[in-house]
This record gives structure tokens, sequence and C-alpha cells, in this order.
């Protein structure tokens, strides 16, 4: 569904003049709309209606999307089946509130659940002279809870707010709160802030980016799987945030050495998420993730801090080269694993400087490797080696291979990824 059509729904939805009250139990056709409303519009649509109004800076579409969402969280459709008591309900429905008023103070601090069509007379007040450092404190206070149902609805809400630029603004207002698994939404804040050019985020605070910093690490130290990917996830947004936070990552040794480290685990989930990791780092200023016009140039010292980061990676966990290593590694037959090693592939080869080109020809046998079609098994795989062969051949630095070479490349992108599986596949109907 597109956003145009989005937004219909969500006007039709709202005409019904349904509106979060203060009753913990919905009514039964409440829901039944709720159901199929979320039929029509899943919550991502939602979450991408918010970013449109952001973007637009329309406040009045802004407060509309999020009362959407709040009505939605709020829903006995998502909650009653999940938590079985009603102080959690409560919660939940506190929690909402908190975050509305922190998106609505600079807009409307009338009322908690504004409805600009259809305002009710249950819709709970707000003091508009409250305070919006204390309804950052509400918020975190919430995260504080130790029911697991509640948190997941709460934290599963903020990271999504948080993608918009009014989001951000807000919230980057409040005190810092890291730990557990909000450090992932503090490094999404970080690298959507420093996108939005929103000035109150900054990581130049040195007790901010120790803080968050510092918590990263505790997470690595984790014997938990789950704990060392969100650190790590945490490190990628935060190092593709600018070239200063990349600068400040990689004064901190340890942690990269410890991040780095993590390549050679020998659970598979955290090995994979270390390779795509330092490639969403390698990507953040390439083609990849940005306009043309937006790529720094190739004079420009993020270069030499990504090509450092890449060898960094096999110096300081296998004693070997870095393409020697991705390159081992992908001789084992894990999916996960092969995906992850191309991601980091078609990053350095879509780097806007020499060295990606260079450090690609230093290991011999990798373009004959790139063109020979029967090392994938699966769709996946053959779709990320081909992205690898895309980035080579949109390099501006492609004129560093020999002709020949250049042409069978050329020639192998023509075939797309599945040239090789389609020919198996009809020699084999042949054979029947």
């Amino acid at each position: 569904m597109d956003i145009t059509a989005a937004w219909q729904e969500v006007a039709r939805f709202q005409e019904t003049g349904i509106t979060t009250s203060a009753h913990i139990y919905g009514q039964e056709q409440d829901n039944a709309l709720v159901h199929e409303f979320l039929k029509k519009v899943p919550f991502a649509t939602l979450f991408a209606c918010l970013q449109d109004a952001s973007d637009r800076g329309s406040n009045k579409e802004v407060q509309r999307a999020c009362t959407m969402a709040i009505i939605l969280i709020s829903s006995d459709l998502l909650i009653s089946n999940n938590m079985s008591n009603c102080h959690a309900k409560i919660q939940v429905k506190q929690a909402c509130k908190c975050i509305n008023r922190v998106l609505s103070s600079g807009i409307d601090g009338s009322s908690l659940f504004f409805q600009p069509d259809h305002p009710r007379k249950q819709d709970l007040p707000v003091s508009a002279g409250l305070a919006q450092e204390k309804n950052a404190e509400q918020i975190l206070d919430c995260l504080d809870s130790t029911d697991p149902l509640f948190l997941m609805n709460v934290v599963d809400l903020i990271p999504e707010v948080c993608r918009t630029k009014i989001g951000v603004e807000y919230v980057s207002k409040s005190d810092p709160f890291v730990g557990g698994n909000v450090i992932r939404l503090v490094g999404e804040i970080s690298a959507t802030a420093a996108r939005s050019n929103i000035e109150s985020w900054s990581w130049s605070d040195a007790t901010l980016s120790e803080a968050f910093l510092e918590t990263v690490e505790r997470k690595m130290q984790s014997s938990d799987a789950l704990d060392q990917i969100a650190a790590m996830d945490a490190l990628a947004a935060f190092g593709s945030t600018s070239d200063k936070e990349l600068l400040l990552l990689h004064q901190h040794q340890r942690i990269c050495q410890k991040w780095l480290h993590f390549s050679t685990s020998t659970k598979l989930p955290v090995k994979a998420n270390c390779f795509h990791s330092v490639a969403l780092v390698l990507g953040a200023h390439t083609r990849l993730s940005k306009q043309p016009d937006e790529v720094p140039k190739e004079d420009e010292g993020v270069w030499s801090m990504y090509e450092r980061l890449f060898n960094s990676l096999g110096a300081e966990c296998a004693q070997q080269s870095t393409m020697v290593l991705l390159m081992n590694t992908l001789k084992q037959p894990f999916e996960e694993l092969r995906t992850s090693v191309f991601h980091v592939l078609r990053s350095v080869a879509a780097q806007n400087n020499s060295w990606g080109m260079r450090v690609l020809l230093s290991y011999g046998g990798f373009f004959e490797f790139l063109l020979d079609r029967t090392t994938e098994a699966t769709k996946d795989t053959r779709e990320w080696k081909f992205a690898v062969l895309d980035a080579v051949i949109a390099s501006p630095f492609q004129s560093k291979l020999d002709e020949s070479l250049q042409e069978k490349l050329k020639a192998s992108l023509r075939q797309g990824p599945y040239a090789k599986a389609a020919a198996l596949a009809e020699m084999a109907l042949e054979s029947v």
C-alpha cells in the first residue's frame, strides 16, 4: 500500500469517532475496527506515514499518525492476549501517553490524545505547562519496568518514533539513557540526528559518548549472543553517523578489537553479525547509502579510516590479511555467513577511493571467483554475490582492471544473478 492510500485509511478510521480513552478495556467493536485497520495498514506502513508527515513538516499529520499508533498499541486486541494482568495494561497505556506528550509538547499541548475532528470528553487532559524534561523522565521510568511484555511494547514503539526527525528532536533533549536493548536505539538516534542535521544531539559531549561506549563494551563482554549482537548493531549505527564518530571509535582501540574479534566467534549469528556491522560502517558514506552528490570526495579522510577498519578486521583477529580471512570464510557453506561476507565485499567495492579496488585485486583469483556461477547454492547468496559484481562495475576505479577482465565482468552482469541456475534447470528438464 502506498502512502496516499495509507493516509486515506487513517482518515477513514478516525472518522468513526474511535479515540483512545481512559478505559482499560476497549469495546468489541473498537477491537474489530482495529483488526480491520491492521489488515490494511501494518505498523510499518503507519510509521512510514509518520516519517512522511515529519519530512513534510506537517505538525497536524504528525500528531494524527502518532495518535493512530497509540490507539493501535493501546488496543486490547494487541494487549489483552499477551498480558495477563491489569497493571501491565495500565503501564502500557501510561507509556503511550508519555510518548505522545513528548511528541506533542512542541505542537499542541492541550490534550493527550488529540483528534482534530472528533475530540471526546473522556480524553485525558495534559497540562500545557508540563515540563518536557519530566515527560522524558516518565518514558525512561517505563523502561525500568521488570515486566518483559510491557518492555516489549514500549521499546518496539520508541525506536520507530525515533526514525523520524521530530521524534529524535524531542527524545534527544532528555538525559541520555543507555543500557539493555536501548543501546540500539541510541545508535539509531545518533544516525538519524546526523542525517537530519539535528544540532541538539551531538556526540561531542564527552560524558555522553563515553557512557554510550562503556555500555556497549559491557554488553560485548556478555556471554549472551543477543547482547553481543545488540552491541555490534549499536556500534555500527554509531560509526555510521559521521567521520567524527568513526574517528572516536578508532580511538577506542579496545572496543574495536573486541568488536572485530567477534568475526572468529563459534556462534554463527554473532560471527555473521560482525561482518554485517562492519559492512554497514564501510558503506555509510558510499553511493550505497548516499546520493552521488553527497558522497565524500576521493581525497577526504573518511576513506583512510575505512581502509584502516577493513585492514584491522584481519590483522586483529586472524593475524592475516582481511581478504584472506573473508575468502577463507567463503569456503564454508552456511548461507548466513556467506551473505555477510558478500556484504563486506560489496561495501569495499563501492568505496569512492582507490583502496577498495586495490584490496580486491590483492587477492589472486578473486575476480575469477566472482565470475564463477557454480559457487552459490541458494537464491540469497547468488543475489549477494551478484551485488558485489554490480558494485565493482559501478566503481569509478574499475579502470584499474585490465580491459578483458572488465568485458567479462560486464558480460556476467548482463546475464543477471541466476544465469547458471537457469541453465542447470533447463538441462534437468531436458533429461526428464
